[in-house]
């Protein structure tokens, strides 16, 4: 049943990241909830009867949500906007639905982070911390969204899921010590196995080179922001890790030097196809990269997705030898790099040739 839950709630992670990639990402706290938070609950098991959002409790608060809330595994959801960094304040109020009502669990989430609290842990806000994870590590994320699920729940899976996740950081903060009392007890059974000399340095450095790996392999992931990124210029390959929302293109630069100014992702595309065709000649049609899904086409001979098929619902057209080119057009500039950059490989052009000054806006 967990397997079954998680591998869920992994496929709603990716299909959330898909469409926010493909659109606009959540324009407020509501449409964060619409578009992230609900789905993702629900994916966890439960149902709209299992959640009551924006109610009172007894106390008089507001939370957004409030999970189970006519039983003993009541826990509470604090939401914010999808462009809202998460502050200190937000951990206040998020632990005060539970204080106030003697409950244990609270998460605090924008969509993108989500914040798993114990409100049964003494001390400050920040020792309540649980774990942290993030929308574009959909394996973290499935990890706790399966912990927080109606099953887990009930079980008792989120205290054990808690356990592990506490114990994980205290570790994390203890190997990395060559002061702390478990470095030095692993150099202690390190002498007991005959292996001489060995220092607190050593053992911890050597956490601290696995840490390293495994934080550098994260950072790898692009991260689905609305955060503006530096102008510049880019190849093909550099924007398929770049959010392009509220991004626009202003010089492509071909192959060999040569280059056009552009005044969106649909004449861009226009353009790189185009120089693609001169170069190489047009592939196989209907076109679309290898791998890609769906029943869309890139390119055609005819404004269709296949040969009787769908209608293009906007297209671009390039003449090319006396050939109609037909490009779909109704697609993202994140969708615009996918397929360019699957063309060019079908071609045995390296994507990395084209290069594209862009500017980047901070959304509205």
């Amino acid at each position: 049943m967990e397997a079954e839950i998680k591998k869920k709630i992994k496929e709603k992670i990716e299909h959330i990241r898909n469409e926010i990639e493909q659109g606009k990402p959540p324009q407020n706290e509501a449409h964060t909830c619409i578009v992230v938070i609900n789905p993702l609950i629900f994916a966890s098991g439960y149902t709209s009867l299992d959640v009551l959002p924006g109610g009172t409790d007894a106390a008089g608060s507001k939370p957004d949500y409030t999970v189970m809330p006519y039983t003993e595994y009541k826990w509470y959801i604090e939401a914010k906007d999808w462009s809202v960094q998460l502050k200190p304040d937000h951990v206040t109020q998020a632990l005060n639905y539970a204080n106030q009502n003697g409950k244990k669990w609270v998460v605090l989430t924008n969509g993108e982070e989500w914040r798993l609290y114990d409100n049964s842990i003494m001390g400050e806000s920040k020792d309540k911390e649980v774990c942290t994870a993030r929308l574009d590590n959909p394996d973290e994320l499935a990890e706790l969204l399966t912990a927080l699920s109606k099953d887990s729940v009930e079980s008792g899976g989120l205290e054990e899921f808690a356990k592990r996740a506490r114990a994980r950081k205290v570790l994390d903060c203890e190997l990395k010590d060559e002061k702390s009392q478990v470095v030095n007890a692993i150099v202690n059974v390190l002498k007991k196995k005959g292996i001489p000399g060995v220092k607190p340095a050593d053992v911890a450095g050597y956490f601290m080179s696995i840490f390293r790996e495994n934080r550098e392999q994260v950072e790898q992931k692009p991260s689905i922001t609305n955060e503006p990124k530096p102008d510049g210029t880019f190849n093909l390959v550099e924007l398929s890790k770049k959010y392009l929302n509220y991004s626009k293109p202003e010089t492509v630069y071909f192959p060999g030097g040569s280059s056009v100014n552009v005044s969106s992702w649909k004449d861009a595309t226009i353009k790189i196809v185009e120089r693609v065709l001169n170069l190489k000649g047009v592939p196989k049609l209907p076109f679309k990269p290898e791998g890609e899904g769906g029943f869309r086409c890139f390119l055609n001979s005819k404004p269709v997705h296949h040969s009787d098929g769908e209608p293009m619902k906007l297209y671009g057209v390039i003449d090319h030898q006396g050939m109609k080119v037909y490009v779909d057009i109704n697609r993202s500039a994140s969708n615009f790099i996918r397929q360019l950059i699957g063309l060019c490989k079908a071609v045995e052009l390296p994507p990395e040739d084209f290069r594209i000054d862009v500017e980047f806006r901070k959304s509205s």
